[in-house]
């Protein structure tokens, strides 16, 4: 089949508008090196404002995707859905690390099985402690997604993909930090995503109790018989907060 133009390839209510900085393309080749399926589109804006994926890995580094069925309003995203792509699992960085990387968004067409590719034209993102997360508030506008006909939002399911490269890591830095003690000799670690944690164990922040430092090791094994967390230089406590001294 011959088409006329590229705008024949998807609906026009989703080209790019001139000089917003998108490009907007189809094909029918799935270029993902991850993809988000979510069978429940309704449920999920009734239930969550965002949904994080799980950890991926994509040109060696772990990543997450995040998704805002109702859109990231805190970024200008009303009336939108919002994609995202996190970093992930950056404990193990050294002090001061960067990584710099372009990335494109991909929405699964169920009707016409291809794909929408979408991404800041020529546009590298830089991944550091104080931005983790980088993506697109307005990646579609809800009634574009939700509109049947074009084959995004289907029986109530949808799936997302993102095709990520690294151009490099930068540098090194060396970084400074003195250690409070805490108030009462009473550390208090909270663990973020605790369902979604896939490594042996993980350390807390350093912390220092009369002069002695200390870390918090979080086995990640309850339900296997072992303690779930352990004081690195004490004795073995079974509580989520742990007192030194």
């Amino acid at each position: 089949m011959a088409y006329e133009s590229l705008q024949d390839f998807y609906p026009p209510t989703v080209l790019s508008s001139p000089g917003d900085g998108i490009v907007r393309s189809t094909t029918n080749i799935r270029r993902a090196q991850f993809s988000l399926k979510i069978d429940s589109y309704s449920v999920l804006c009734e239930k969550l404002e965002k949904y994080e994926s799980n950890v991926f890995e994509a040109d060696g580094y772990k990543w997450n995707l995040c998704f805002y069925p109702k859109g990231n309003s805190k970024s200008g995203g009303d009336g939108y859905i919002s994609l995202y792509l996190k970093i992930a699992e950056t404990s193990r960085f050294q002090c001061g690390w960067e990584i710099l990387a372009e990335f494109k968004f991909s929405v699964f067409d169920q009707l016409r099985d291809n794909y929408l590719t979408i991404q800041e034209a020529g546009t590298v993102r830089r991944f550091q402690e104080i931005k983790t997360e980088w993506g697109m508030a307005k990646l579609l506008l809800l009634g574009i997604f939700k509109d049947v006909s074009n084959g995004y939002l289907v029986d109530d399911c949808c799936v997302f993909g993102v095709q990520i490269s690294v151009v490099r890591q930068i540098g090194r830095m060396e970084c400074f930090k003195l250690i409070k003690e805490p108030v009462n000799n009473i550390y208090t670690w909270e663990i973020e995503n605790f369902s979604t944690l896939n490594q042996n164990s993980y350390y807390s922040e350093a912390f220092t109790v009369e002069g002695t430092t200390c870390h918090t090791l979080d086995q990640h094994s309850i339900g296997m018989g072992m303690d779930p967390l352990h004081f690195i230089g004490g004795s073995q406590r079974q509580v989520e907060r742990l007192s030194c001294g």
